[in-house]
């Protein structure tokens, strides 16, 4: 990677810097660590949204057999909701081939918006190296770190992992 910039928090995001660069989401506490343990156990795919209206509408344009909605809003569960945004709603026998609609307050939104580049990797502790090893694989220009926060504010657990990329 020839150059990489940080921003700390999902509001430093400028969407029109990110076209053709490389961007890596960080929501350690919440978004980044549940949606790739969900891939993991088998889900289709994984759709961030950023509100409660947005899930409804993108289930309602998907097979309802085949959908799940899932997360948080506010740190709290969402009723209507299929899921929560804890780890045991999402078992292997649950998402296995299924599309997960997912929101979270702070890190579904800096994904969505991370929407101009070329590619987005989310990152966590868990997949850290694998991160770091492809970004030192991939001849890469421009790469942005984005540290998705907590309500406007900067979060340790997502400076810690991307201290742990760079490294």
């Amino acid at each position: 990677m020839e150059r990489c910039s940080l921003w700390l928090t999902k509001e430093e995001i400028e969407p029109e810097r990110l076209k053709g660069a490389t961007v890596v989401v960080i929501d350690v506490l919440l978004a980044t660590t549940t949606l790739v343990t969900i891939m993991e156990r088998g889900a289709r795919r994984v759709l961030p949204v950023e509100s409660i209206e947005e899930a409804h509408h993108l289930k309602s344009q998907l097979d309802p057999s085949s959908t799940l909605t899932g997360g948080e809003q506010g740190g709290k569960t969402v009723d209507e909701f299929d899921c929560s945004h804890l780890l045991d709603d999402y078992m292997p026998d649950r998402v296995k081939d299924k599309d997960i609609i997912f929101l979270s307050a702070n890190g579904t939104r800096a994904i969505k918006k991370a929407k101009n580049a070329q590619k987005v990797i989310l990152a966590n502790l868990r997949n850290v190296n694998a991160v770091a090893d492809y970004l030192n694989r991939e001849s890469t220009e421009r790469v942005y770190i984005i540290c998705s926060g907590a309500s406007g504010h900067f979060s340790m657990e997502d400076y810690v992992c991307t201290s742990l990329i760079l490294s």
